[in-house]
């Protein structure tokens, strides 16, 4: 893991064991090894600050735990907004994840979501 805010996300939210799971798992490279409750529940406990990043096909699938429940984000080269969905459940997103072999950790300020706009209309620009 070398995404510095990734880091001192983790590290801020160091009194959650999910987060300290995720935090030896990517330091050692093994991010794929924990199981997908235990991410998403890091991202529940870093309240939004915290979101993962998944393949569905060329798409860049983003999640991050948002109110009672979880958003989602995917994102289409070339850099285009596809697809917004927003209230998924804690089963919802573990199954997203469960379904991709590699996720990675972002800081949700460097991803979509760091926007304050609505991300339903298609082709939404994402640099």
């Amino acid at each position: 893991m070398n995404d510095e805010a990734v880091r001192r996300l983790l590290l801020s939210y160091s009194d959650s064991q999910p987060c300290r799971i995720v935090w030896e798992a990517a330091q050692g490279g093994e991010l794929a090894s924990v199981d997908a409750r235990t991410l998403v529940e890091a991202l529940r406990a870093t309240r939004g600050s915290l979101c993962l990043v998944v393949q569905d096909g060329a798409a860049d699938v983003f999640l991050r735990a948002a109110g009672g429940g979880f958003d989602r984000i995917s994102v289409w080269p070339p850099s285009g907004v596809v697809d917004f969905e927003s209230g998924l459940t804690r089963e919802d997103a573990c199954t997203l994840v469960e379904s991709n072999e590699s996720p990675r950790l972002l800081a949700t300020a460097n991803s979509p979501f760091a926007r304050d706009e609505d991300h339903t209309g298609p082709g939404d620009p994402w640099p």
